[in-house]
């Protein structure tokens, strides 16, 4: 038996739609006042529901990820979708595009041709000014004892030193 999707977040409501032999999802704020209950509305709902979240679910699965990534993924999906969040325009564009059937956005540069994940209007600089991440000092503060805990994971089962590639 399929597993059941998790329920979007509270206001937030997917939608399919078919258009000439394509399909469309879109995000969407729900109305929070009083919810149908029962009837043929509430079933087509829920069809329409299990649809995006295997559209979702085939997305994710395309990224290899572990159940528990799954797990973490689809809610980080679920806090992303509202429209209202500007903080996420860019990325909510290209999940949009991903299960719409858009791969990805046009390169920005030539250099980026064939790079699979060009997420659009989001401001590629190969350098940044640290203080345009002010929660990054938080981090630079604790570089010691962030080495030390990971130093002290050597030798352990699961630890694997990066391994980069040569020739």
């Amino acid at each position: 038996e399929p597993r059941r999707p998790p329920a979007p977040s509270p206001g937030v409501k997917l939608r399919i739609s078919r258009a000439g032999g394509s399909v469309r999802v879109t995000l969407a704020l729900r109305d929070i006042g009083p919810r149908r209950t029962g009837g043929e509305g509430e079933a087509k709902e829920e069809a329409r529901s299990r649809a995006v979240w295997g559209k979702i679910d085939a997305l994710l699965s395309s990224y290899h990820l572990s159940p528990f990534g799954m797990a973490v993924a689809r809610r980080w999906l679920q806090r992303i979708a509202d429209p209202s969040d500007q903080r996420f325009r860019c990325l909510r564009a290209h999940v949009l595009g991903e299960l719409n059937g858009r791969r990805r956005a046009p390169p920005a540069s030539p250099w980026q041709a064939g790079c699979p994940e060009i997420l659009p209007n989001l401001t590629a600089r190969p350098v940044w000014d640290a203080a345009a991440f002010p929660w990054l000092r938080a981090f630079e503060e604790q570089i010691g004892a962030i080495r030390t805990e990971l130093m002290s994971l050597r030798g352990q089962r699961g630890f694997q030193p990066l391994r980069v590639p040569t020739g």
